[in-house]
């Protein structure tokens, strides 16, 4: 009983000549990654991929430039069918009004390309070239970037790079 009078006595006087007690440091918090607010988001086995829709704005010049100017993102791309689906949904549902077109971030890689010639995703919006090549398309050699056609449920559909066009821009979470 003696020496816990001791320890206690220690301690006290401790506390009272203004030495605080031993406090373990707090472990770092690392933030969630969230997408901006009013952004579209799907959850990749990457991680979270944020995504919005946009129309050309004063000083128009390509909807990459665009991207990257007004959003710090790369024009978009898909990584799966379920990916894909769920874009085509809120492409459909969202107002972009008087376009009939949605620009994305495939573009073939030839000079002078044929319907033939493949599309790649560029700027790393997806690591899988094949959904940007396997889905209905209406092309007809107008271009060499790869847009969805909003009265044909999203249907793929060639397109000139600097066509004045909706648009979709991607990008992780952070």
């Amino acid at each position: 009983m003696h020496w816990r009078l001791t320890v206690l006595f220690f301690a006290s006087a401790q506390l009272s000549e203004g030495c605080l007690p031993m406090v373990p440091p707090e472990e770092p918090v690392t933030p969630v990654p969230v997408c901006p607010a009013g952004w579209f988001q799907f959850q990749r086995a990457t991680g979270l991929w944020c995504y919005i829709f946009a129309t050309p704005g004063a000083g128009w010049t390509t909807p990459q430039a665009a991207c990257q100017a007004n959003y710090g993102a790369n024009l978009n791309g898909f990584e799966s069918a379920a990916e894909r689906t769920q874009f085509i949904q809120d492409m459909l549902a969202s107002n972009l009004a008087p376009y009939t077109f949605v620009h994305i971030g495939a573009m073939r890689q030839c000079a002078p390309c044929t319907v033939n010639d493949p599309f790649v995703w560029l700027n790393g919006v997806s690591n899988d070239n094949t959904f940007a090549n396997d889905y209905d398309s209406l092309y007809d050699l107008t271009g060499d970037c790869l847009s969805m056609d909003l009265g044909n449920n999203g249907q793929y559909n060639d397109i000139t790079c600097d066509a004045e066009t909706a648009y979709s821009c991607g990008k992780p979470a952070a």
